[in-house]
């Protein structure tokens, strides 16, 4: 439910933030989570973005 908020205040937001890679790509596997389980569907992520982040605005990430 905190994601949903997250969006909801990002959609409104015109300020620049940065962002965690490694934070953005759990966070969008936690929402995608139950459509994946049910399409028996699994993700592996084979990257190394730890450390890795950028400035910018949420809305463009968090609205698609």
């Amino acid at each position: 439910m905190q994601n949903f908020k997250q969006v909801a205040v990002d959609q409104t937001n015109d300020q620049r933030r940065t962002f965690d890679a490694a934070h953005v790509v759990q966070e969008v596997l936690t929402l995608l989570e139950s459509g994946l389980r049910k399409a028996n569907c699994k993700v592996d992520v084979h990257a190394t973005i730890e450390g890795l982040s950028w400035t910018g605005f949420p809305w463009p990430i968090s609205s698609h």
